[in-house]
């Protein structure tokens, strides 16, 4: 039992942290998590010598808490530092500065925006996926877009992009996840209106120079 608890410490402190692959920890961080897995498996080798059901559980104890607060510790703040949402929150908040009618939808939130443009911008997402519609509305819509929606939406007219944020969806970022070790996905956020801000003018005009100056692809 005691022999399966070593190799549980030492390959579990490894699990999150391949599976979160995309959070990209520092390496003194992967450092300090193969440190501590390597104490714990050797305390448990050391308790194999002399086990004693005080000394056995009590190291089991300790082992876990110090595995699981390391991991706890270095990557959850990878992962939110992994996360765009401070950036989505000041593309949403300075749009609203030249248009402040107007409302935030997206048809899925798999990076969990809506809490955040809530508090920080004031600004209520509607879940909505009739995203064409909204689109063509006379009514001002900033949409979060996944890359396939990207590609059709931003094919309408009047429809602009406003930036593109890589993030980490929060199923994934874990070992039960549907695809841990899958690489950051990307959203966009996008707007049904002009602007007069110049931020984004500026954009607009350095991605059609950069449009200008890509190949056209063979027909």
């Amino acid at each position: 039992m005691l022999a399966v608890a070593a190799l549980a410490r030492g390959s579990g402190a490894r699990v999150p942290l391949r599976t979160a692959r995309a959070l990209a920890p520092s390496r003194a961080a992967l450092g300090v998590v193969s440190a501590v897995a390597l104490l714990a498996v050797v305390g448990v080798v050391w308790t194999m010598l002399r086990p004693t059901p005080p000394r056995t559980l009590g190291h089991l104890a300790l082992s876990a808490a110090l595995v699981i607060g390391c991991l706890g510790a270095l990557v959850v703040p990878a992962f939110h530092a992994a996360q765009p949402l401070e950036a989505v929150v000041a593309d949403v908040q300075r749009e609203l500065r030249y248009r402040p009618d107007a409302v935030v939808a997206a048809c899925t939130d798999p990076a969990r925006m809506q809490r955040d443009l809530l508090f920080h911008a004031r600004a209520v997402m509607e879940e909505r996926c009739d995203l064409w519609a909204l689109a063509s509305s006379s009514r001002p819509y900033l949409l979060l877009l996944d890359p396939e929606q990207r590609r059709s939406l931003l094919a309408a007219e009047g429809v602009r992009e406003v930036a593109r944020y890589p993030y980490l969806a929060r199923d994934r970022a874990h070992p039960g996840g549907r695809a841990g070790s899958a690489g950051p996905l990307e959203m966009t956020l996008a707007a049904n209106f002009p602007t007069d801000d110049p931020v984004a003018e500026s954009k607009r005009k350095r991605d059609r120079k950069r449009a200008l100056r890509e190949p056209v692809p063979p027909q």
